[in-house]
């Protein structure tokens, strides 16, 4: 299983979509990306990426789920992938977040060639986060907004549309830079605790598995 994994990651990588082997992509999305890339192995490596997705949907380890939305995606795959996940956490309970990523596309290679749009808007980035919250309820409390993807400002602002998590401070993020993306060098403690707290929320220090740490003053979530 391992081995199809990074099989699968490679060549989602191949074509410039930055996905990790907890993510669920549908076959026909996938399709469609790999056809505008490389016409003549587009099905045989499609059919390859979706075994993989299935052998990670049945991995219950605990782990962060990931979607990235907003390339060669459609509503109605985001709906389907939201009914997958809850149906995944319903029998592993092994997710502890679900996280969306919007695409950033301004150097991605899948785009530059065609073969996808300029990613979501920010209404389509603020419903996924909103009825991601409403579809995964209670099963998965965590929805967790990108700062590296979205600008701190406007991640701060997912915390009233459904997200309940600003994700870690970081150092330095290169594949979202890489793409073209602005964001993704650190944000100080300091700099996340103040975002929060003007977006109305208070600021708690979690480890991974979303256990409270207990530090005296909270700086960060």
């Amino acid at each position: 299983m391992e081995r199809g994994l990074r099989q699968v990651v490679e060549t989602a990588h191949s074509v410039g979509l930055r996905t990790t082997s907890t993510d669920i992509a549908t076959q026909s999305s996938i399709t469609a990306a790999l056809a505008a890339m490389r016409p003549s192995g587009s099905h045989r490596r499609a059919g390859r990426v979706a075994t993989g997705s299935r052998a990670a949907r049945a991995t219950p380890s605990p782990s962060q789920h990931r979607i990235m939305f907003g390339h060669v995606d459609t509503p109605v795959s985001w709906a389907r992938h939201l009914q997958h996940l809850r149906s995944l956490q319903a029998r592993t309970g092994g997710i502890t977040e679900f996280v969306p990523l919007p695409f950033v596309h301004m150097e991605s290679p899948v785009f530059l060639r065609g073969g996808a749009r300029r990613g979501p808007t920010l209404r389509e980035c603020v419903l996924m986060h909103a009825v991601g919250r409403i579809a995964l309820h209670p099963l998965i409390p965590n929805i967790q907004a990108s700062w590296v993807k979205m600008g701190p400002e406007q991640a701060a602002k997912l915390l009233h549309c459904g997200a309940n998590d600003m994700g870690g401070v970081l150092m330095n993020e290169s594949i979202t830079r890489a793409a073209g993306a602005e964001h993704g060098q650190e944000v100080s403690a300091h700099d996340m605790e103040q975002l929060i707290q003007l977006a109305g929320r208070i600021p708690v220090r979690r480890n991974t598995f979303y256990g409270h740490i207990d530090s005296g003053r909270v700086t960060s979530i």
